[in-house]
């Protein structure tokens, strides 16, 4: 969804065309879907992730039968152009392990940091956020949440996104039940963090 909650886009999961529906304030309802021709990616099973504040950058998680999902991004030059071809999301930080890749981000406002769930081998699943320099390129910082169930283990969690104006970070989860084999057990449950504090350098500040 666009920062100012007038334009949502998403893909019907037997489409390979990812929809655009808008509206013109937050208090109407969404308007009927269109197909947006540049947002095609045939055997691809891509799904929009972000929308960055400024509408110019969409990070998808993209995969095709080689390779697992990773997130992809696609540019823009205005509100109004047509999106570019997409390109994978690169990140090259010291202590980088072979195999590691991330899905599921959200960006901060100025797009110099990605909150991500990785595959960080061989330690498993993890939570951390992603920076640079400048809000393009690759990222060259690795930052770890370390978010852990009740019995100490990493937990497995997706779609971690941190509120700057409330300092809560959001992600869902199945892993911080006290009793994980529970019948409360369920993968998509939304979770909050109170009065989270970000790595250091990893908020993010409007320009």
């Amino acid at each position: 969804m666009s920062a100012d909650g007038l334009e949502l886009l998403y893909r019907n999961i037997d489409a390979e065309t990812i929809s655009l529906t808008t509206r013109k304030s937050r208090d109407e309802d969404f308007g009927r879907p269109r197909p947006v021709s540049t947002l095609t990616f045939p055997g691809t099973d891509a799904a929009p992730r972000w929308l960055t504040a400024d509408g110019l950058t969409l990070y998808l998680d993209m995969k095709n039968t080689e390779v697992p999902h990773q997130t992809w991004e696609v540019n823009r030059n205005s509100t109004k152009a047509n999106w570019s071809k997409p390109k994978l999301v690169k990140a090259e930080f010291e202590g980088k392990p072979d195999g590691f890749r991330f899905t599921q981000v959200s960006s901060t406002t100025d797009n110099l940091h990605l909150y991500v769930g990785a595959d960080f081998p061989p330690k498993g699943p993890r939570v951390g956020v992603l920076s640079r320099e400048q809000p393009s390129g690759p990222f060259t910082k690795w930052q770890e949440i370390p978010l852990t169930n009740a019995n100490g283990q990493y937990a497995f969690c997706l779609k971690p996104q941190f509120v700057a104006e409330t300092n809560e970070l959001f992600m869902t989860s199945s892993a911080f039940y006290a009793d994980v084999d529970g019948p409360k057990n369920r993968k998509g449950d939304l979770w909050v963090i109170k009065d989270f504090h970000p790595p250091e350098d990893a908020v993010g500040q409007d320009k």
